[in-house]
């Protein structure tokens, strides 16, 4: 699949897809759903930012937030705040943010997990083999290294290939937990 176009890529995509997606993109089918979906800007498929804007986007994170933020986050702290004159972007920053913030960050790691393991989105999007993440060029690197033993595989090279993949997920979770304590507005009320 690296040696063909944009547009068969996403052909190949769509008809893998089906012809529900098909239709949700637009086109009963064919040519029809493919342009809806080239229509992106030029620089936007061939660089890293065509697998990490749409991971970004979250619907579970969106309902974690509107479910906590009402529990953690009580009006008569932003009443307080307001009585102290205190403006609309002053208690946002100052007051919710600090209580939200074990909201926010399990949000972020459960969207950095997920988009650091992607597998298919970083094989198809990047047009050039340069631009694949770990995830995506690990097979690939186990497939030349396959080939090139014959029959010795050589696993440790894919072993310690796999170590620079999780080591960036352990460093976040080992510097992001100190923000998962409950509590953070406990006290700030009678």
């Amino acid at each position: 699949m690296l040696g063909t176009t944009r547009s068969a890529k996403l052909r190949a995509v769509l008809a893998a897809c089906g012809p529900l997606a098909a239709a949700a993109c637009g086109g009963a089918g064919g040519d029809e759903g493919v342009s809806v979906m080239v229509s992106v800007p030029a620089w936007y498929p061939d660089t890293m930012w065509a697998v990490v804007l749409p991971s970004l986007l979250s619907p579970f994170g969106a309902y974690l937030v509107r479910v906590y933020v009402p529990e953690s986050v009580p009006v008569e702290l932003i009443d307080a705040a307001r009585v102290d004159r205190a403006g609309e972007l002053r208690i946002f920053w100052q007051i919710a943010v600090p209580v939200m913030r074990p909201a926010i960050v399990t949000v972020f790691l459960f969207t950095l997990v997920p988009t650091w393991d992607n597998y298919f989105l970083p094989l198809v999007m990047p047009g050039d083999a340069d631009l694949y993440p770990l995830t995506a060029g690990l097979p690939t690197w186990f497939d030349t290294a396959r080939q090139e033993a014959g029959t010795r595989v050589l696993f440790n090279l894919v072993v310690t290939g796999s170590l620079p993949a999780i080591v960036p997920l352990v460093v976040a979770f080992v510097l992001l937990q100190r923000f998962w304590r409950g509590g953070a507005a406990a006290g700030a009320l009678k």
